[in-house]
């Protein structure tokens, strides 16, 4: 049994291609976003709550919690889930 690709797979975009400047968009929101989630205090839940919604394009619930510093070169692919 082969083992399953952790990603999907690549697909190419030309560069001048209206794609792709949607997803350099992504990736610029993405890290500007990013940067204003490293400068908050790790302290600021409601605020790290906030951006951090709006980077992944859907609300996280009260109980969601982050610790910069946080990385990310898109941001509405990103996935989170409460544990139980």
């Amino acid at each position: 049994m082969e083992p399953r690709p952790s990603y999907p797979p690549l697909h190419r975009i030309a560069t001048s291609s209206a794609e792709w400047a949607a997803e350099a968009c992504d990736i610029r929101r993405g890290m500007r976003l990013a940067a204003e989630l490293n400068r908050l205090s790790m302290d600021d839940a409601d605020a790290i709550r906030r951006v951090f919604s709006e980077l992944i394009g859907r609300q996280v619930d009260d109980t969601f919690s982050l610790i910069p510093p946080f990385c990310t070169s898109g941001g509405r692919r990103i996935r989170s889930c409460k544990l139980l």
